[in-house]
């Protein structure tokens, strides 16, 4: 993924499509009022798909975050720990890589989008498990219909770009031996916040 641009690239085609429909309405249609609102949706999206610049100055024992989003529980099972987050659409998207690490897809579920917190969203919603050598990174994805990416596999430096998911639930889990830093409450920001340290 690009660092040039302010709008991840994942944004061009429906910021393309919202745009086109707006310049219709309002200077061909002459539809004032749907017109502006459809200009206030091209904003909120642009502010979605946004690509904010992050300074990446964890040290080599500390894991970041995969992933913006807020803390809303802490597990502990089978000698790992689980840490899940809630993403929403007012947080930065873009998935980075929260170690030097090798990154794999190791399942995919394709699905519906459904409310992530139900048994019925669990078992049907969209899902994909990503191994990051320090952690797994399940990502199940809410109501909004937008698939989850992933652009960038293998060698990713702790930081870099590599995917994008725009809402649902994001779980980490972590091996028990690691300490974790982070409580339920906290609020990550991908490659910056610490959510372990080894």
């Amino acid at each position: 993924m690009s660092n040039k641009f302010i709008i991840a690239q994942e944004g061009f085609k429906p910021l393309a499509i919202v745009a086109g429909i707006w310049f219709v309405l309002k200077f061909i249609l002459s539809c004032d009022i749907i017109g502006n609102l459809i200009f206030l949706l091209f904003i909120f999206m642009a502010y979605i798909f946004r690509n904010p610049e992050r300074e990446i100055y964890t040290s080599a024992n500390e894991i970041a975050s995969p992933i913006d989003g807020k803390v809303v529980a802490i597990d502990s099972k089978d000698g790992k720990s689980f840490i899940y987050v809630d993403v929403s659409l007012l947080d930065a998207h873009l998935l980075r890589s929260p170690d030097d690490t090798k990154i794999e897809i190791e399942s995919t579920r394709h699905g519906i989008h459904l409310n992530p917190n139900t048994k019925t969203g669990k078992l049907l919603n969209e899902q994909i498990v990503l191994d990051c050598q320090s952690l797994k990174l399940h990502l199940l994805s809410g109501v909004c219909r937008f698939d989850i990416i992933i652009n960038n596999t293998g060698v990713v430096p702790k930081g870099k770009r590599f995917g994008f998911f725009l809402q649902g639930v994001a779980k980490i889990e972590i091996d028990n031996n690691i300490k974790i830093p982070v409580k339920i409450g906290d609020k990550l920001l991908a490659g910056e916040s610490i959510i372990a340290i080894k």
